[in-house]
């Protein structure tokens, strides 16, 4: 890969990307709110600032299914956003690519957890195949230092004319134990039965026999974001109160007044507690 040929006046950081068309679409972002949209034509190796306008940046891996792209979007938890990249040729044999926002996405109901989220929520999107996908949301309770609960949903986009929308197939919500760990945060999944199906220059993702995967998605451990991405990246998460919904049994959490004193732990694992400290030893959770 070649340099990098732009310059930005703040230290930029990747928070999103996606791979098709012989391209991947970077999304950088900073501290002080400012982003970038880049593309590298893996073909002709080089690189090319993307025309956003008003487009509203994405996060995490973003997934292209036809001419279609879906992401999360960047400043909000749970919402969906449908783009469009227009790729066209100019006058002087270049290409020049401008990503275009479609519309954000609505239908995802999410099962609510026993106890609600006080702190700071994260999620991730994974593609399934086709028309198909999986959205994790995870988050903090003070008040329950036993478990974090895990709430998982699947669901299609359809389409109708030029609306996308989503149906919510199923949604639930799994305690995952933290007792001797601290909590943990959401950086990246995906589906190690469900290859890639990313469409290449001049066929459509549409056109690929991609196989539905519903069972089994799992989380590697092993596939976590360096430290300072995942800051950076959390660094855009808005730190928001779970919706107020109608109270839930709390189906056997324990809850109690103590306060974890340990922190956060980038990546999908947790770190085991030892005398004196936090360990170094980490346990995976799926």
């Amino acid at each position: 890969m070649p340099s990098f040929p732009f310059s930005h006046t703040f230290r930029m950081g990747v928070t999103g990307y996606a791979v098709g068309f012989g391209i991947i679409l970077y999304t950088l972002s900073d501290l002080h709110g400012n982003f970038d949209v880049l593309a590298f034509h893996v073909g002709r190796k080089n690189w090319k600032r993307v025309e956003i306008g008003t487009c509203t940046p994405f996060r995490g891996r973003a997934v292209i299914v036809g001419k279609t792209i879906y992401a999360l979007h960047m400043f909000q938890v749970e919402a969906i956003i449908a783009y469009s990249l227009e790729i066209k040729e100019d006058d002087e044999g270049g290409i020049e690519y401008s990503l275009v926002q479609l519309s954000e996405l609505n239908g995802l109901d999410i099962a609510d957890p026993p106890s609600q989220f006080d702190g700071l929520v994260t999620d991730y999107l994974v593609h399934l195949g086709n028309q198909d996908f999986v959205h994790f949301k995870t988050g903090t309770n003070e008040e329950c230092d036993k478990v974090q609960d895990l709430c998982i949903t699947t669901f299609q986009i359809v389409q109708e004319g030029r609306r996308h929308m989503i149906e919510t197939l199923h949604s639930t919500v799994l305690p995952v134990k933290i007792d001797v760990c601290n909590w943990f945060m959401l950086t990246l999944g995906f589906t190690p039965e469900c290859g890639d199906y990313e469409p290449v220059e001049g066929k459509s993702a549409a056109s690929m026999k991609q196989p539905k995967q519903e069972d089994d998605t799992t989380l590697d451990e092993n596939s976590l974001m360096h430290e300072k991405e995942a800051k950076h990246e959390v660094a855009f998460m808005h730190h928001e109160k779970a919706n107020q919904k109608k109270p839930k049994n709390a189906n056997g959490i324990i809850k109690n007044k103590r306060k974890r004193k340990g922190g956060w732990k980038e990546g999908l694992h947790v770190t085991k507690k030892k005398k004196g400290g936090l360990g170094s030893r980490k346990q995976p959770v799926m």
